[in-house]
């Protein structure tokens, strides 16, 4: 007597796409259609039966490429001022592409990506945050950028990478006769807008607390940096990949400009154009940083070809994947660790006054003889010893208020309320 065959057992909960349980219904179902084949007594039977196999795997295959082909087609971007569309999708290489990079590809500084090189007329930079800054705002004088905008002095890691076109456009606005945006602006001051690119790296844990953040996050903090500007936001959107799951986004920012002179000659209506695209890494995630001219009234000049180049390089951009990541993920939650350490060690002081004084704020019309009241102080106040401890907070005016904390834990609450309006007093004096 013949072995039975072995039996094949599935987990239907391994399966979790649509695609892999549609899978899984058309090999149940085309198993069934081909035994009603092999048990068919007439012909009539076959070919009904093949007929329902066809139209099933059909369907199948349909469905699968409609899914492929929505994943891209909405992924696909208009950009402002270039006459093409563009495919914005999350990208992978591998850690030994970035070591040894493509003739055409260039590894960034962080080691986190590839992307294709510029022409090879443009100039390619790498750059701190601040020498970044100091090149978008032309200030190159360290005290002069830092009274502006403040905290360009560090980190000093040169890990921005930036493309240069061969050109800048620049303008002086004429007051009065200046048209930005439908509105004439009291303005004189020159405007530069570098045919540029920069990759910029978005760490999760951001400043000041190191607090890990979503990609959405951190794009949105980009995004909010630019609408602070005069420049007007046109469009945003986040998406994802179906393939890799990695999240990207865009924003379109432009300025209609008009009545201008350029090199002493009038000069058509144009519109300076800022767009971001973002990119979510497994480690690290990135925005590139275009800046670009366009002009309707001259739709073929040098410039307006150089947008386009700016966005081919943008959708060349590839993150490292997932499976050459690990060892990154570590050394950046300890470089996280270490820039929070860092950061309690010059700061906690700081941070400890500015709470101990918001909390004498709101306590200013507590009922401190209320039992209630007086137990919410009590847990509030055994919070900022501990907060001053871990900070190494020292001030010997607060030594009475920590052993009055002592003693409220034990039951005698006298001390502690007193303490507490001596420093209400003097919080009330002070202003």
């Amino acid at each position: 007597m013949s072995a039975m065959p072995a039996r094949v057992e599935t987990d239907p909960t391994k399966y979790k796409t649509p695609i892999q349980l549609l899978a899984l219904f058309l090999l149940v179902v085309e198993g069934f259609l081909g035994f009603w084949i092999f048990r068919a007594t007439s012909p009539v039977e076959r070919v009904v039966a093949g007929t329902f196999m066809f139209l099933l795997l059909g369907a199948f295959l349909y469905f699968v490429y409609k899914v492929a082909t929505m994943g891209q087609s909405s992924t696909t971007l208009t950009p402002l001022g270039v006459d093409k569309d563009v495919q914005v999708v999350p990208k992978a290489t591998t850690e030994s592409a970035i070591q040894n990079p493509a003739p055409q590809d260039l590894s960034g500084p962080d080691g986190l990506y590839t992307i294709n090189k510029p022409p090879h007329d443009w100039a390619i930079h790498t750059m701190t945050y601040a020498e970044y800054m100091a090149d978008s705002l032309q200030i190159h004088d360290p005290d002069a950028l830092d009274s502006l905008i403040g905290h360009t002095r560090s980190p000093k890691v040169r890990d921005i990478l930036v493309f240069q076109g061969p050109q800048d456009f620049r303008f002086i606005p004429t007051p009065g006769k200046t048209v930005i945006d439908g509105r004439k602006l009291p303005t004189a001051l020159e405007v530069l807008c570098p045919i540029r690119l920069a990759i910029v790296p978005m760490e999760r844990a951001q400043p000041p607390l190191f607090v890990e953040r979503s990609f959405e996050h951190n794009f949105a903090l980009q995004t909010a940096s630019i609408l602070q500007q005069a420049t007007a936001l046109r469009s945003t959107r986040f998406d994802s990949s179906p393939h890799s799951g990695k999240s990207v986004a865009w924003a379109q920012f432009s300025q209609h400009v008009e009545g201008v002179t350029t090199g002493g000659d009038p000069s058509p209506t144009f519109d300076l154009n800022i767009a971001l695209v973002g990119y979510e890494g497994d480690v690290r995630d990135h925005v590139i940083l275009m800046s670009y001219v366009s002009s309707a009234d001259a739709p073929n000049t040098q410039l307006a070809e150089e947008g386009g180049t700016l966005w081919t390089l943008a959708t060349s951009f590839k993150s490292l994947g997932a499976s050459d990541s690990q060892a990154k993920k570590v050394e950046y939650k300890k470089n996280a660790d270490n820039a929070f350490r860092q950061f309690v060690a010059q700061s906690g002081e700081e941070m400890f006054e500015r709470e101990f004084r918001f909390f004498l704020a709101r306590a200013t019309d507590w009922d401190l003889d209320d039992r209630d009241t007086r137990v919410r102080l009590v847990r509030q106040m055994k919070a900022f010893e501990e907060l001053a401890r871990v900070v190494k907070y020292q001030d010997d005016d607060l030594a009475p208020m920590w052993d009055a904390v002592e003693l409220a834990e034990k039951g005698s609450l006298a001390d502690l309320v007193n303490e507490v309006r001596k420093s209400l007093a003097e919080f009330k004096s002070d202003d």
